[in-house]
């Protein structure tokens, strides 16, 4: 007898194949019959009445490294029908670690992804030291959905070379030590490494990441740990896309052909996002790449990138080194800074100079603490300074200081254009991703692009294929982890399943819930249409609400990658 049958399902089973009318068995944890006629007996039978059923989705950009020591469920993003996550991304992560670099890395994460040092500080208890230990921990405690990990440059730079990871790359001594960290951490499980190359990811002390410090000589070091297992994937963002507003540069063609062909793994870079008014603005992006784009897989969005934040933490100044003092700072000296007029003409200087000219026109004011500056909500800074006849620097600093630093800014970001987004939605080999789950907690909350993506551009504008998006969503970043015997709803399968209403499946919009160690807040978003999910083979969502099990398991990396 079965586990598990579904009935009556529009299969879609991940690889492209129209979808059927059918049913699904299972047991331990593995798809075991699929077929049209009638099924095996099981101890739970599941009519899906016509819903579509389709391997769990699998979201390889996620930075859950720290929530997942707080929050086994890993939420919100199985609430959208992701069975399983790819985390470590940009470069950063909390293993392997030293007691003398645990501040280091937990400033990176505050610093780049938007995570708060206290939060992580009171949730994280430092179970382990290596990379595989810190993966044995989450197994050993349990987690709701799959869990596959990067190891993070920084990292293991850290773990190596102490502070002056910062500062240089690695002594002879240090680069063959490097690269044994990194042999243990790939046979302990780790999918490959992550590192990260934008300007405007400030970390510890405001300053560049450690792994930034790496010179190709390092770079092609670790590539020949993947090359010689023959097993892992690199992923990294790239200076020269940011923002979507330039081709890619020739210096980051360079650092792509040294990656792919030193490793001969898939390497998987970002971001690619639309550019308002100019729909095929990447061709010239993938006329550069050539034939690289095989190996050297561009990572791109189904939505705009839209974030909440306050002055608290201006991570999306990050990229002007006149506010590298106000990343770390305390709230006290946060206000001194900003009301130094000294401090505001040297950040004035430096915004106005710069080649990336900040969109004052799309920052807003979203909600204010202080009652006397309501009149500004849903205003730009722009229109705020013309009307004060002021900087729009001096506009911005003058409201916080007013509201203590309280004030919730919206930034409309990047990735703006509908038709720029259809044009990269349609490009088979783009991997769809960049959720950031588990960062910018406060500021950010894209877990919900896989059903964007099904509402978007499957339902309302037809630019995909039910079947595409699905193969999109599952089978694709499968094969680009390595990740077997999994987003395919085929025989001997792993059963990661989600079953959704085409007809109402989306995203609700974030709202904030208070249930970060500590109390601190966060954006969180559920979803319509997401019927229900299962983790190897047991049910997680039900009707859009977690079920309290943990299903997941560490999945640990493996000698080859089929593209």
């Amino acid at each position: 007898m079965l586990d598990l049958v579904v009935t009556n399902a529009r299969i879609c089973d991940g690889i492209g194949t129209p979808c059927w009318h059918g049913s699904l068995g299972v047991a331990g944890g593995y798809i075991v019959w699929i077929g049209t006629g009638s099924p095996p007996e099981a101890l739970k039978t599941l009519d899906a009445k016509g819903l579509v059923l389709a391997p769990g989705f699998i979201d390889p950009h996620t930075h859950y490294d720290a929530q997942v020591c707080w929050d086994p469920t890993l939420s919100s993003s199985a609430l959208h029908g992701v069975t399983t996550v790819v985390m470590g991304n940009c470069g950063i992560g909390i293993a392997p670690v030293r007691p003398e670099t645990r501040e280091a890395l937990l400033r990176d994460l505050e610093g780049v992804e938007g995570i708060p040092y206290d939060v992580m500080s009171k949730g994280i208890k430092w179970n382990w030291r290596s990379f595989t230990e810190y993966l044995n921990w989450i197994d050993q405690r349990g987690v709701a959905l799959n869990v596959a990990a990067l190891v993070s440059l920084t990292a293991l730079r850290y773990a190596t070379l102490g502070e002056e990871a910062l500062f240089r790359p690695a002594a002879d001594a240090e680069l063959t030590k490097l690269v044994r960290q990194l042999e243990e951490a790939m046979d302990g499980g780790a999918i490959g490494f992550s590192t990260d190359h934008l300007k405007h990811h400030r970390g510890f002390q405001g300053r560049p990441l450690a792994c930034q410090a790496a010179d190709d000589v390092e770079l092609a070091s670790l590539c020949d740990v993947l090359n010689a297992g023959r097993r892992g994937t690199i992923t990294l963002s790239l200076n020269s896309m940011l923002s979507g507003t330039k081709v890619i540069g020739d210096e980051d063609i360079c650092l792509l052909q040294l990656l792919t062909s030193r490793s001969g793994r898939p390497v998987v870079w970002l971001p690619l996002l639309a550019k308002t008014g100019d729909p095929t603005f990447h061709e010239a992006t993938l006329a550069k790449l050539g034939p690289l784009v095989e190996q050297a897989i561009p990572m791109t969005m189904p939505r705009p990138m839209v974030y909440l934040q306050t002055l608290q933490k201006p991570f999306k100044f990050g990229y002007y080194d006149s506010w590298c003092d106000a990343l770390n700072a305390t709230h006290d000296e946060k206000m001194a800074l900003y009301r130094s007029a000294t401090w505001r003409d040297l950040v004035a200087s430096d915004m106005d100079n710069n080649p990336r000219r900040f969109a004052w026109e799309r920052f807003r004011v979203v909600s204010t603490k202080n009652a006397k500056l309501q009149t500004l909500h849903g205003a730009s800074i722009a229109s705020i300074a013309t009307d004060q006849k002021v900087r729009p620097l001096d506009a911005l600093l003058d409201i916080v200081i007013e509201d203590d630093l309280e004030t919730i800014f919206q930034l409309e970001n990047a990735n703006l254009d509908p038709d720029g987004i259809a044009w990269l939605m349609a490009r088979p080999e783009f991997l769809l991703g960049l959720s950031d789950a588990g960062a910018h907690v406060d500021q950010l909350c894209d877990d919900g692009y896989a059903t964007a993506l099904l509402q978007i551009w499957v339902r309302e504008r037809g630019v995909l294929t039910l079947e595409e998006a699905v193969m999109r969503l599952t089978s694709r970043p499968a094969s680009v982890f390595g990740l077997q015997d999994r987003g395919v709803l085929a025989l001997g399968y792993v059963a990661d399943l989600v079953l959704f209403d085409l007809d109402r499946v989306a995203p609700t919009p974030p709202v904030f819930i208070h249930d970060l160690p500590g109390g601190a807040p966060r954006l969180f978003s559920r979803s319509e249409g997401i019927v229900a999910s299962f983790v190897n083979g047991i049910q997680l969502v039900d009707e859009g609400k977690l079920i309290p099990v943990l299903p997941g398991r560490v999945l640990r990396g493996t000698k080859e990658v089929k593209l």
